[in-house]
């Protein structure tokens, strides 16, 4: 029995240890740099102009390309073009955990994201982004405001479409 207690403590030990990496609601995103799809060095060490969404996903995830899908729906509202002047409220990146770039690359494609930033290093899981992060499942979204606090982590679809409605709002009102 003793040693049954004793594996117990410790499961509960390392489970709470990468708990306390995790993010949590109004903790400060963390400050991290990866390549871009297009072979440029994102960096995010600034205050962003907008809101951001990232969502960390797979090309082989169907719950991740149905993420992607309803955040696709959404992008020309919370992110308008007038004019060709891009006049962006909702920044979105993603950050892929693929580790073969042709797949990456077609995934991307065919899935036609109207977004910019495609991030991805190729180490899969091995990622140091998103071990720094505390990131271990796909799809994980996070909305971070403009002074990268995070203000939501894995909505439900609801509540992701109210996030974006207040976010565009309150962006508006504010410019």
């Amino acid at each position: 029995m003793f040693k049954w207690l004793i594996i117990y403590s410790a499961l509960m030990l390392s489970g709470s240890a990468s708990a306390q990496r995790a993010l949590r609601l109004s903790d400060t995103f963390p400050v991290f740099e990866m390549p871009t799809l297009a072979g440029d060095t994102y960096n995010n060490d600034s205050t962003l102009q907008f809101p951001t969404i990232y969502i960390f996903w797979a090309s082989w995830s169907l719950q991740s390309l149905e993420l992607m899908d309803e955040i696709k729906q959404h992008y020309n509202v919370i992110n308008p073009t007038r004019r060709g002047v891009r006049q962006m409220y909702i920044d979105v990146i993603d950050i892929s955990i693929d580790t073969k770039p042709d797949l990456h690359r077609i995934a991307v494609k065919r899935e036609s994201l109207p977004w910019e930033q495609h991030l991805i290093d190729y180490k899969g899981w091995e990622s140091s982004v998103l071990n720094a992060l505390g990131i271990t499942k796909i799809p994980t979204l996070i909305i971070v405001d403009k002074n990268k606090k995070v203000i939501v982590i894995d909505p439900e679809i609801n509540q992701l479409r109210n996030t974006l409605s207040n976010i565009k709002l309150n962006t508006s009102l504010s410019n």
